[in-house]
């Protein structure tokens, strides 16, 4: 084998390390910092997975407080609903609400009439009766503040006013309707 000139140990030491350097820097340094770089990609994404997922329970105690209150204000309104099991029922206790505060006004009920129930919502039926009065303006106005300040929601729809000429007897005709909760 022939010798080999300083130049060419030269060449073969400098080949040599750089040989090593290449496969230090690209088989063992990179890969370990690429390595780290994905861990680290991998842990930021499960940091904001975990942050979403406590700022979720978090806003589940706020949301489940606010369920709380609707259904206690649900609780509230579902009281003024008339107490009846079904529309005719209904009809019956709402005739006899009208007919009561009637004659605590001093109005004169003349005609009460049921008229067909009809559903409201998913859950809610609203019973109707059209009623016909007779009364003045004093009773009548007292027997219509009886009828919004009463403990039961009550509405009153298609309101209309009869007046004779020589009196101060008001004839007024309205509906007057409730609400039941179906079952």
């Amino acid at each position: 084998m022939k010798k080999l000139s300083k130049r060419d140990k030269r060449v073969l030491i400098g080949g040599g390390v750089l040989v090593v350097l290449y496969v230090v820097v690209f088989h063992l340094i990179l890969p370990f910092y690429d390595a780290g770089n994905t861990v680290d990609g991998q842990l930021d994404q499960k940091k904001r997975i975990l942050r979403a997922a406590v700022r979720t329970i978090q806003e589940r105690e706020v949301h489940a407080a606010q369920v709380a209150e609707i259904d206690k204000v649900l609780a509230q309104y579902e009281q003024r609903l008339l107490d009846a099991p079904d529309a005719t029922t209904a009809a019956t206790q709402l005739d006899e609400i009208v007919r009561a505060l009637a004659a605590e006004n001093g109005v004169t009920l003349t005609k009460s009439n049921p008229l067909q129930e009809r559903k409201t919502g998913d859950r809610y039926t609203k019973v109707t009766v059209q009623i016909n009065l007779d009364g003045d303006l004093t009773k009548t106005t007292a027997f219509l503040h009886g009828l919004s300040a009463h403990s039961k929601f009550l509405l009153v729809e298609n309101f209309s006013v009869s007046k004779f000429r020589l009196s101060s007897t008001l004839q007024p005709r309205m509906e007057v309707s409730g609400f039941i909760r179906l079952s």
